[in-house]
């Protein structure tokens, strides 16, 4: 490990926000519109799948516009399958989430790149540490303090930026 890399917690350099579940008595439509909705089942191998995704209903939307997501955003999943994570592309930009994930917000651009954190935690260590934080047995759930406290190794910028850019030119060729 070079000495130039910092020893974290993500909550030093990312908020973490939960999702919003639909008010009681609401349903989702399969009806396309503008208020996609993501759901874990549409997280796979840590990539979005859009073709089968649902969409909030026009008149549902406003109650819970607040919990959206933005490109380029990190999403993980926080249930049921917990640890799934995908970066949010341009073409769900301002998607509903579910309470069922969490997104990750970077804090500072100069100390921490998103893409990296998302290989971070695609990886056998931040998945494993993503295990240590999930609590309860009958009903498994990663809580959003224990992403928080999530210990990371982070490199200078430009190097997190080069290791992203690699590993995602190794996955799209995959």
């Amino acid at each position: 490990m070079n000495s130039k890399w910092e020893k974290l917690h993500i909550k030093d350099v990312a908020l973490v926000k939960g999702g919003k579940r639909l008010p009681k008595g609401s349903n989702l439509q399969t009806s396309k519109n503008n208020h996609p909705y993501i759901r874990t089942k549409d997280i796979k191998e840590n990539k979005l799948f859009i073709d089968e995704m649902e969409y909030v209903p026009e008149k549902i939307f406003p109650s819970i516009k607040k919990y959206t997501v933005e490109e380029g955003n990190l999403i993980i999943s926080i249930v049921g399958t917990i640890g799934n994570c995908a970066l949010i592309p341009k073409k769900l930009h301002e998607a509903s989430l579910t309470e069922n994930c969490a997104k990750l917000l970077n804090l500072n651009n100069e100390r921490m790149h998103i893409p990296y954190l998302f290989y971070f935690f695609k990886s056998c260590i931040g998945q494993k540490l993503i295990k240590e934080q999930t609590v309860g047995s009958t009903q498994p759930k990663l809580p959003i303090y224990g992403i928080e406290n999530i210990p990371i190794l982070l490199p200078p910028i430009q190097d997190q930026k080069a290791i992203a850019h690699i590993l995602g030119n190794l996955d799209e060729k995959i």
